[in-house]
């Protein structure tokens, strides 16, 4: 048995941090830094210090993914836009429009997936012209949860549903049914990769763990 802490090691004051459950307002990035979202600005903590990495002009911080490998963070706001920063510069790389309500989850790999209150799931590749390369359709509320790996893109919802899709032909490949609230928690078992587990909100107290 491992002897755990009761007692945090650092306290951050967030006085701007949201009290909106189907947010997703902290990621990770390669280098170790976590990303905060409060209000309309992300912060960038390590332990050495906080800075400021850009402050939006337009409506709040609704989600935010680093991209792996790389400097480069998405950040979704609450007019259904996602703004690509580079980390390293400070600089916006480019705005991708698409969604007609806020992007409240955000999956970034090789392609960036946004999950929106709209029900959609977009597909970007971010360095072509035209950047909307899939278009998800299934859920019947907002996308909250969003994770991808090699076995595919698992989503959850505010309809009580988890889906796995085939990102080759555009299409759900498994529906999960049996949460009775949001799903929002959503990770894929790093050393098997056909497992995947969901969580569900308020009204349901439970996890879940799928052979997909």
């Amino acid at each position: 048995m491992r002897s755990v802490s009761l007692v945090p090691e650092k306290i951050l004051d967030a006085p701007e941090l949201r009290d909106d459950y189907y947010l997703n307002l902290m990621d990770w990035s390669p280098s170790g830094q976590l990303g905060i979202g409060l209000n309309n600005t992300i912060y960038l903590y390590t332990p050495a210090e906080i800075s400021e990495l850009c402050r939006l002009e337009e409506g709040y911080v609704c989600s935010i993914s680093f991209q792996p490998h790389s400097q480069m963070v998405a950040i979704g706001n609450s007019l259904g836009n996602i703004e690509l920063y580079d980390v390293e510069r400070r600089a916006l790389v480019r705005t991708l429009r698409g969604h007609m309500n806020r992007v409240s989850s955000l999956s970034f790999s090789s392609l960036l997936y946004s999950g929106s209150k709209d029900t959609l799931i977009h597909g970007y590749d971010i360095k072509a012209a035209n950047p909307i390369v899939m278009r998800l359709e299934g859920h019947r509320g907002e996308v909250c949860g969003l994770k991808q790996s090699p076995s595919g893109l698992a989503s959850g919802s505010n309809d009580n549903l988890a889906m796995v899709w085939d990102i080759n032909m555009g299409r759900v490949r498994h529906t999960l049914a049996g949460h009775k609230a949001a799903v929002k928690a959503i990770a894929w078992c790093p050393w098997q990769r056909n497992l995947l587990a969901t969580g569900g909100g308020t009204t349901d107290k439970s996890m879940r763990f799928w052979n997909v």
